[in-house]
């Protein structure tokens, strides 16, 4: 599945969830905004676009996107959030490694996940 995810240490209240949220869905591409169907354990399905869930102490709210997003997407997304959220943050984000490694020429991924300066 393909998620933005940010993790806090602290829960954000649920105005501040709304607002992020807000956020998020305006800047993101129609086609690139998802809703997901959960299933819970008594059988009731809902809709979600925002699932919280709490992993190595940190707060982590992940929003379900329905295709890896494009680098430029992930910098907007970067610099929209960077000036919107006070205080440390994780932001993490489904890519496409195939644009990633031809645009920035990385020599390997270690499995999933590659780190780095972007600009």
């Amino acid at each position: 599945m393909n998620t933005i995810s940010l993790k806090f240490e602290n829960e954000i209240s649920q105005e501040s969830l709304e607002a992020l949220f807000d956020t998020l869905a305006s800047i993101l591409p129609e086609d690139l905004y998802s809703e997901n169907k959960m299933i819970s354990s008594d059988g009731v399905e809902s809709d979600y676009n925002v699932m919280h869930h709490v992993a190595h102490d940190y707060h982590c709210y992940e929003m379900p996107v329905t295709r890896a997003l494009t680098v430029q997407e992930g910098k907007t997304i970067y610099e929209v959030l960077d000036q919107a959220i006070e205080g440390d943050y994780c932001l993490e984000m489904s890519a496409d490694s195939t644009e990633l490694q031809n645009r920035y020429k990385f020599n390997s991924f270690e499995g999933s996940i590659q780190e780095g300066n972007l600009d």
